[in-house]
C-alpha cells in the first residue's frame, strides 16, 4: 500500500509529490525549507569534489545527488539544462561518448 493510501484527508497544507503550491497572487510552486537546504548541500557537496580533484569524480555520489536533484527539479524547470549537465558527466566514462560526454551515433543506430 502507499503512504498516500494510508493517511487521511487534512485540513493543514503540505507537499504533494515534493512541491508545496500556494494560491495567493496566483499560482506558485516551491519545495519545503527542509528540501531547499538539502538541495543546496547536495549541490555545495558536488562543488567541493570537483575542487578536490575535477578527474577523478566518485560516480555513486554523483548518481545519487543526481537522484534527488531531478526530484527537485520536477518543481523548478529551469534546473533541467544543469541536470543534463550532471548526466553527461556521469556517462561521460562510456567509450561511445565524445569529450563532452554527448553519446557518438555509430552508422549501426542510424
Amino acid at each position: 500500500d502507499a503512504f498516500r493510501k494510508r493517511t487521511g484527508p487534512s485540513t493543514e497544507p503540505g507537499p504533494w509529490a515534493g512541491t508545496v503550491t500556494h494560491t495567493e497572487n496566483g499560482v506558485n510552486a516551491t519545495v519545503t525549507e527542509l528540501k531547499w537546504a538539502k538541495t543546496q548541500e547536495k549541490v555545495q557537496e558536488m562543488a567541493q569534489m570537483l575542487e578536490e580533484d575535477e578527474t577523478a569524480l566518485p560516480r555513486k555520489a554523483l548518481e545519487k545527488a543526481r537522484g534527488f536533484l531531478i526530484y527537485v527539479g520536477r518543481t523548478y524547470r529551469w534546473m533541467n539544462p544543469y541536470l543534463k549537465g550532471l548526466h553527461l558527466t556521469i556517462d561521460g566514462w562510456r567509450p561511445d561518448r565524445d569529450e563532452e560526454g554527448y553519446r557518438i551515433r555509430s552508422k549501426r543506430n542510424r
